[in-house]
């Protein structure tokens, strides 16, 4: 016998993901290479819990998602089927009731996120009568969590901002005999958020019996759970978490620091092309520019890199350009901020100040960065008009509106609307670059 219950509820209907013509359940959604629950399913190590997860009967009948999820995660993991609407995830983890109902500490995921580090869930996470995972957010769309002075929860709130703490979607209790408790006197009541019991506000029944509860918060973390988040992730995201490429382009200014670039990245067997310039005579930095940001577009997960005197003429022109998001790049903790928090995807270098030494540590950093997530991702979307307001986001007849990215989907789109997940194999073999030649 394994020393946690994980219960994974997905008896959702996924209207969100219906009304954007999505056909298949929201947990098989293709997000890149893999399914959402995938990318849910890698932030948690699952070696130690005997894992149960809630399904749709619907979802069994018509798309074999039990079949899915044994083959993914082992033929013994526990299957409940929910007959229709559970009314929120706390009805839907209560139906394992007959697994759960015993002393045995209890992880709950929500799942429609990924993030690092991994959750693996440790003795100490128990000691209380909860534990969650927080992230920085500044936006309605989540539950919160406010803390008292000596640093434990004081209290949640659900699509309510009463702290820059949001919750991941991983809740651990002590005991599932406990859940059940909390989730008895929950489902007692009307619900106090909507027409659905979430998970989240459970904690307060704890507190307000006197227990306690703790929280530790993540380093990055994307969302999917929306068809603009799922958007979001494939065409921003999903390219910082594929092997890296580089196009790269100058005017006669940035030509020869261009030159060095190229040398280092090829030296570290990364994939390049060039398309100029190709002398240090006069030239226009927009033709190049221009350039770059078409041959970028022809290959998915590809970033421009950008050289001129100052930076800033690359920068200017790049920015005209739809889907870009230009960042100017002059040392190491620019290059490691364009990427962190403005998942920029042309940098632009001003090789007037860029020695040798520095190119080569701001290269380093391009190549293995990752966006943070959280609320940089709704500060993006924020700025690409992808719908972040909470009563927007929240009506099933929301007008969806359009990103167009640097990264298109292009042939791929289909895939994503009309094909059954498949069993992940890994980062796909990016496609070949042209040989950059003269």
């Amino acid at each position: 016998m394994k020393p946690y219950h994980l219960v994974v509820p997905l008896a959702g209907r996924g209207q969100r993901m219906i009304d954007g013509g999505y056909p298949f359940p929201k947990p098989m959604l293709l997000a890149g290479h893999q399914s959402i629950l995938e990318w849910s399913m890698q932030s948690i190590d699952t070696t130690e819990c005997e894992v149960t997860f809630v399904v749709r009967r619907d979802h069994v009948c018509h798309f074999a998602i039990d079949a899915l999820l044994r083959k993914h995660y082992g033929q013994d993991v526990g299957i409940v089927v929910s007959d229709g609407d559970t009314g929120g995830s706390v009805a839907s983890v209560c139906l394992a009731k007959a697994t759960i109902a015993d002393d045995r500490p209890l992880v709950v995921f929500c799942p429609d996120v990924t993030f690092t580090p991994k959750y693996v869930p440790r003795p100490e996470h128990f000691e209380e009568d909860g534990y969650l995972l927080t992230f920085k957010a500044n936006s309605p769309n989540y539950s919160y969590v406010l803390h008292d002075q000596d640093g434990y929860v004081e209290r949640t709130a659900e699509k309510l901002v009463i702290s820059d703490n949001a919750s991941v979607g991983i809740y651990a209790f002590r005991s599932g005999r406990l859940f059940l408790e909390l989730a008895e006197a929950a489902l007692s009541k009307p619900p106090a958020y909507g027409k659905e019991y979430y998970v989240c506000p459970l904690y307060n029944e704890a507190i307000a019996r006197g227990g306690r509860v703790v929280s530790e918060g993540v380093d990055k973390l994307y969302v999917m759970g929306t068809p603009e988040e799922l958007g979001f992730f494939e065409t921003v995201i999903w390219p910082y978490l594929m092997p890296r490429r580089f196009v790269l382009c100058s005017d006669h200014s940035g030509f020869a620091v261009k030159e060095r670039a190229r040398e280092l990245l090829l030296a570290n067997q990364v994939p390049v092309l060039d398309v100029g310039c190709w002398s240090p005579r006069d030239c226009d930095y927009g033709d190049y520019v221009a350039e770059a940001v078409v041959a970028a577009q022809r290959y998915p997960g590809t970033f421009v890199l950008g050289f001129c005197r100052s930076g800033q003429g690359v920068n200017i022109a790049a920015s005209k350009h739809q889907g870009v998001r230009a960042a100017l790049v002059p040392d190491e903790q620019y290059a490691e901020l364009a990427i962190r928090h403005n998942a920029a995807n042309f940098f632009s270098i001003p090789a007037g100040r860029m020695s040798d030494a520095r190119l080569a540590r701001v290269l380093a950093i391009l190549q293995s960065e990752t966006f943070d997530g959280g609320r940089h991702q709704n500060r993006l979307m924020k700025i690409q008009g992808e719908v972040p307001d909470a009563t927007t986001r929240h009506s099933d007849d929301a007008q969806r509106l359009v990103h167009r990215p640097l990264h298109p989907r292009g042939a791929h789109e289909p895939a994503l609307r009309g094909r059954a997940p498949r069993a992940s194999e890994g980062l796909p073999r990016p496609a070949p670059l042209p040989r950059a030649g003269r």
